[in-house]
């Protein structure tokens, strides 16, 4: 019994270590191995039970051996001592048999003595009986304890039949159990390898179409260095285009730079000018002031001459008053021809300052450019009142001074085509070189269109002059007559031929000089 138990336990501890080396065996991925790890807690809690069960029997197995062994170690004790009471049974009786026959040779020995005592023999033979129904006594004796040992041997005969039967059903259900976990772990297993070899098919095809989308991506990447080289050689190109276009830019922008130091000197020497200008105005204000006196003289002068003509008209008689009115005229004449000369040149200059003045105020208004307009409406004053002198010398100095000027305009004019000529075609450059310079057109417009409002308003100044001019007209004609009025008339045409000439030159000139400014900023 204790060897059965022993190779239950040997089996079931050689069952546990087979389970656990085919479980440490497996080499599975991680959700696998994570399912063999719990599969193996569940065989490890079966095994558990199954050692609980063993344990059981074994406990059982332990208590029948027990009682086996005492009730064996009882019987093999009474055994023992029946076989002593035996043996010391059947040494009496030996005993007795060979004192019976000894009795019984000496009761028929003939040779015997007859002295026989006959009371010895009845005790011989009392005792005879006695130790046979002791003996027989011990004999039943015997073979109840023979039958009480047949009887345990049965039982446990009995024992080991029901001890092997439950070890056959022990084996039995530990191999249905074993069979019962194996086809369990063997059908989950196989699930778990259709399983895995599934997810290797979806692998396998995952893999395949990764190669394929790699062979085309492959494709693709070798198109797209294809068109990354194109590009590298547009970009090449475009690069040593772009590099061309920033050395002439740079040439273009020193070529600025340098037009930019030029036109800085150029507006240095225009302010200097300006000032210069400004306290030359200031001069001429002056002078024109006291021509201004001259000019009221002359108009008293003027009004004493009428009355005188009056009064020769009236007294005929009076001829020699009359005369030393007209030597006293001629005296004034000739201070008026002075002070026309005077006027002359101070006209002279107002024409130079009035040139310069247009030159600098094409770049900026001066501040004293109505007090400008003032003195070019008081020269017409004067201009207007030369009429009786138009027969003097001084009349034909004054034409060809004006032929000059005219000359000098013609030769100013020119030199602003060419200036006009090369602005232009360094514009063009400028336009070639540079696709920015549409912006500046918009602020060029704007500045157009404040000299024309500037322009307009000189021509309102100019309207002023010429109603001026007209009222000197009538004045005149009033005075002078018909004749006079003519020559005034052709003179105005001419100083207002002039001033037109000097305006739109100015004009012309502001325009270009904003323009360059324009284009120097």
């Amino acid at each position: 019994m204790v060897n059965n138990s022993n190779t239950q336990g040997n089996a079931a501890e050689s069952f546990e270590m087979g389970i656990l080396a085919f479980g440490t065996s497996v080499t599975v991925t991680d959700e696998v191995r994570r399912s063999v790890e719990k599969e193996t807690e569940l065989l490890e809690e079966s095994i558990q039970q199954l050692r609980a069960k063993i344990k059981t029997e074994e406990k059982v197995g332990e208590e029948l051996r027990r009682s086996r062994l005492s009730s064996g170690k009882e019987t093999r004790d009474i055994l023992q001592g029946s076989t002593e009471n035996l043996s010391s049974l059947h040494f009496t009786v030996d005993f007795l048999q060979e004192l019976h026959k000894s009795f019984t040779l000496e009761l028929m020995d003939p040779t015997a003595e007859p002295g026989a005592d006959d009371a010895t023999k009845h005790v011989h033979g009392i005792s005879l009986v006695d130790i046979q129904a002791e003996i027989a006594e011990q004999q039943r004796e015997l073979d109840t304890l023979h039958e009480e040992g047949l009887t345990h041997v049965q039982s446990l005969s009995l024992l080991k039949e029901k001890k092997a039967a439950v070890t056959e059903e022990m084996e039995a259900l530990k191999s249905r159990i074993v069979d019962d976990k194996l086809e369990e772990q063997n059908t989950e297993w196989d699930a778990k390898i259709r399983l895995a070899k599934q997810e290797l098919d979806n692998e396998m095809n995952r893999r395949s179409s990764l190669i394929a989308s790699l062979e085309d991506a492959k494709q693709q990447n070798d198109a797209l260095e294809q068109e990354k080289g194109k590009l590298l050689a547009e970009l090449n190109e475009n690069t040593d285009a772009l590099q061309a276009e920033q050395e002439a830019r740079e040439k273009h922008r020193s070529e600025m730079e340098k037009e930019k130091l030029d036109k800085q000197v150029v507006l240095q020497r225009l302010n200097a000018e300006r000032s210069s200008n400004a306290s030359r105005i200031a001069e001429l204000k002056a002078h024109l002031e006291e021509a201004k006196k001259l000019v009221d003289l002359r108009e008293g002068l003027k009004t004493k001459r009428e009355a005188a003509r009056a009064t020769r008209l009236e007294l005929h008689n009076e001829k020699k008053t009359l005369e030393i009115e007209l030597a006293s005229i001629k005296e004034l004449a000739a201070k008026a021809k002075a002070e026309d000369f005077m006027v002359e040149e101070s006209m002279r200059e107002v024409d130079v300052l009035r040139q310069q003045n247009d030159e600098t105020q094409a770049k900026q208004v001066l501040p004293g450019e109505r007090e400008y307009e003032s003195l070019l409406q008081q020269e017409i004053e004067l201009k207007s009142l030369l009429g009786d002198a138009q027969n003097d010398p001084t009349f034909i100095d004054l034409k060809i001074t004006i032929d000059n000027l005219q000359q000098r305009l013609d030769d100013v004019k020119k030199e602003c085509s060419e200036y006009s000529a090369e602005q232009e075609k360094k514009k063009m450059e400028k336009d070639e070189l540079d696709a920015k310079a549409e912006s500046h057109q918009n602020s060029i417009s704007a500045e157009i269109q404040g000299l024309q409002e500037e322009l307009s308003a000189v021509q309102e100044d100019n309207a002023e002059v010429e109603n001026s001019i007209n009222g000197l007209r009538r004045k005149i004609h009033d005075k002078s007559g018909g004749k006079e009025l003519a020559l005034l008339k052709q003179k105005l045409r001419i100083y207002q031929q002039g001033a037109d000439l000097l305006k739109l030159t100015a004009k012309k000139e502001k325009r270009i000089l904003n323009h360059d400014s324009d284009h120097f900023d």
